[in-house]
């Protein structure tokens, strides 16, 4: 994809995903989108093949930018524990990267979409089912970490 192309496509994206979370898959329109970006309706088709393909591609750049720091968490942290400290201080770091994915998550929680499902399965099978559940396991394993917590919360 030209460069030109991939620049649109990634403007696309920033207004769709902020729109996304603020109004939920449903509330939003392609027209929505669109007028935001004062270009015609049949973009969102040319670059993503329609609404649908949009999200899928919102929601797994959504999830790498949060697999992208989680990685490099895990590469700067061999230790369970010190993993998981890390972890927690740069939550907030990790969700200023991505802080839409929080709250599309939100929403899709009540009432989960295909696209969702398919885009956080993906992400979860990257990290064994979940990666924090698993942290926190380790850490449980090594008796650094309280044994009453329930890994799964």
């Amino acid at each position: 994809m030209p460069t030109e192309n991939k620049e649109r496509a990634r403007e696309i994206m920033n207004v769709a995903t902020a729109l996304f979370a603020q109004h939920g898959y449903s509330g939003v329109s392609v027209r929505d989108i669109c007028s935001k970006l004062d270009v015609n309706c049949s973009t969102i088709s040319y670059y993503f093949g329609g609404k649908k393909g949009l999200y899928m591609g919102i929601l797994k750049a959504q999830f790498e930018a949060y697999e992208n720091a989680l990685n490099t968490i895990m590469s700067d942290n061999p230790n369970p524990r010190e993993e998981l400290l890390a972890l927690c201080d740069r939550l907030g770091e990790i969700h200023a990267m991505c802080p839409h994915l929080s709250v599309i998550t939100s929403r899709e929680c009540c009432n989960p979409r295909p696209e969702y499902v398919a885009a956080l399965s993906e992400h979860e099978a990257k990290y064994r089912g979940g990666h924090l559940a698993e942290l926190v396991r380790s850490c449980q394993r090594q008796e650094t970490f309280n044994h009453h917590l329930n890994p799964s919360y």
